[in-house]
This record gives structure tokens, sequence and C-alpha cells, in this order.
């Protein structure tokens, strides 16, 4: 009986860290999260996973992840928009009932300049992803 219950705690504990990692490895549970570690990892010049974040038919469009991230590395210089001490903010967001999206708004913020505009976030696949074409 004893060893019943620790092998059933066990799986418990198991399945709970498996939730756990898997929540942290996508970190997208909300449009507001999927639009901040896409701008994050744009700011950072992670191009990897900027690809990773992005919608299906915009990964289809951009090709291959490793394409993708050197070419996007090569067209920005190696020179990461965190080097110039931009910040990100996640704001409010939007839904559209029509296109099943997300607007989320954003703000980038360095020095003496500020950009705002709004990510369009859709879900695919349990996780929410930014689409950078409309």
């Amino acid at each position: 009986m004893f060893w019943a219950a620790s092998a059933a705690f066990a799986l418990l504990v198991a399945t709970v860290a498996w939730l756990g990692i898997r929540d942290v490895a996508t970190g997208r549970s909300t449009p507001q999260e999927a639009a901040g570690d896409y701008l994050d990892a744009l700011v950072h010049g992670d191009w990897g996973t900027v690809w990773t974040l992005l919608c299906r038919p915009d990964q289809l469009r951009a090709g291959p992840r490793e394409r993708y991230a050197y070419e996007r590395g090569a067209e920005s210089g190696g020179v990461s928009l965190s080097a110039l001490g931009v910040d990100v903010d996640v704001g409010d967001v939007r839904y559209d009932g029509e296109t099943s999206s997300h607007a989320v708004k954003v703000q980038l913020s360095g020095g003496q300049r500020t950009e705002r505009f709004e990510l369009t976030v859709v879900e695919e696949q349990d996780e929410f992803r930014v689409c950078e074409e409309p």
C-alpha cells in the first residue's frame, strides 16, 4: 500500500513538474506574454526565438528557422536594440472576433524616442504567437 501511494505521488509530482516546465518553456499562455516574449527576443537580437514566436503563416513565409536567424542577424549587423538601451512595455489587449486575433498595445522606448504600435497575436496549437504580416 505504501509503495502504491508513493508511486502515485511520484507520478503526480512528475506531471506537475512537466506542466510547469512546459509553461515556462513556452511562456505564452496569454496574448500579452506572447507579445512580451517576442519583443524581448527582438530587442536582444535572438532571431531564432523570434522565429519560434511567429505564427505559422509567417514562419512559412520566412523560411527555415536557421536561415531566418542567420539573415536577420546579418541584417542587424550583430547589433541588438538592447545595446542601445531600448525598453519594452506591453499594454492592453483587444480581442477581434472577426479574425479571432488579439491586438496587443506595445511600446518600445529608448533615449528620446518612443514607438507605440499594436502586435497581432493569434492562438495556434494551444499557445499564442505573433503575426508580423496581416
